[in-house]
């Protein structure tokens, strides 16, 4: 029986393995897009890194490709979700919110997977979708429930108003006048 090849993380970069103050100089400036490659090298060797021409190169594809995926994540959580600004409560926020996360991590996981086809994110789309729908009826109902909850009040507060009225001498042209115009009940 053969062993199996235990699988282990990939060596870090040489740029990966710089301090945190020059790693995150240099991922800012290639963000910005306002300097050169070289530019950026020619600096952080200034500060000590020793980075090789080729290992800027692959560090920038790589933070090229992570911008790529989150300018996608972004745009596609934005298409998602952009029906549902009316969600209610902290509740469907924070629904809102995880599910934008777990978009943006499966996402990110698909793009780095060879295994990844495009029916799965076919799927993730459809998943999000329904997660949606779902959000949105939940947000329709309560606004049913709070409508119908504002019309017994008003049909309640015109029935006492009613009573009161005739009992205090109103006629009841007046007191359907009153309901008619001022509380808008037929």
């Amino acid at each position: 029986m053969a062993a199996r090849k235990k699988q282990t993380r990939p060596k870090a970069s040489t740029v990966e393995q710089l301090p945190s103050e020059i790693l995150d100089e240099i991922n800012r400036s290639l963000n910005d897009r306002t300097q050169t490659q070289t530019e950026i090298l020619e600096r952080a060797n200034a500060q000590g890194a020793n980075i090789s021409v080729g290992a800027m190169n692959r560090h920038s594809q790589r933070q090229a490709k992570i911008a790529e995926n989150l300018r996608f994540a972004r745009e596609a959580s934005k298409n998602v979700f952009k029906d549902l600004e009316d969600v209610d409560g902290d509740a469907g926020r924070l629904v809102l919110e995880s599910v934008q996360s777990l978009l943006l991590e499966s996402y990110m996981q698909f793009a780095d997977s060879d295994d990844a086809t495009p029916k799965d994110l076919v799927n993730l789309s459809a998943a999000a979708k329904n997660i949606q729908h779902g959000l949105k009826l939940n947000a329709e109902t309560k606004q049913k429930i709070r409508e119908e909850a504002r019309k017994e009040a008003l049909h309640d507060a015109a029935e006492q108003a009613e009573k009161t009225a005739t009992s205090k001498g109103m006629s009841a042209t007046t007191v359907d006048a009153i309901k008619r115009d001022i509380l808008g009940i037929k």
